[in-house]
């Protein structure tokens, strides 16, 4: 939650319907992607739990829908965890299409998971109208 300061003496706390954060899940291959955006800010955690098909590059596993896609290629780190120690590592690979694939050193029965942000194009100056329609109008 933020505040704002509305006009010099007054205050409004801003919430997720004043900032119109959207979300999204997509699911393939036994992976998830829950993705949060608020603007051209997208937040999204990477869930991957089990067993890979094959250590190295695994190709397109799921496509992140419009509206959520990086403008530039991302990617994104994780250290694989194995009960209470580390059991290989990887990268998840999001593309300007918003491709998702994978490098892992181990096929091995790990959590992949790991959080990251990245920039999208447009959907900024939506949510600041809203913004400013709200404050104005109170609609």
């Amino acid at each position: 939650m933020l505040t704002a300061k509305a006009n010099s003496t007054e205050y409004k706390v801003l919430t997720d319907t004043d900032l119109d954060v959207q979300t999204a899940t997509v699911s393939g291959n036994g992976l998830t992607v829950t993705l949060y955006k608020s603007g051209r800010v997208v937040n999204a955690e990477f869930k991957k739990l089990g067993n890979m098909p094959k250590s190295g590059y695994n190709s397109v596993m799921l496509t992140i829908p419009d509206g959520f896609r990086p403008t530039v290629a991302q990617q994104i780190y994780y250290l694989g965890i194995a009960g209470s120690g580390r059991s290989g590592d990887g990268k998840y690979m999001v593309s300007q299409a918003g491709d998702v694939s994978m490098f892992t050193t181990t096929t091995g029965a790990i959590e992949r998971i790991v959080t990251g942000s990245w920039i999208t194009s447009g959907g900024v100056i939506k949510a600041l109208l809203r913004l400013i329609r709200k404050a104005v109008i109170g609609c």
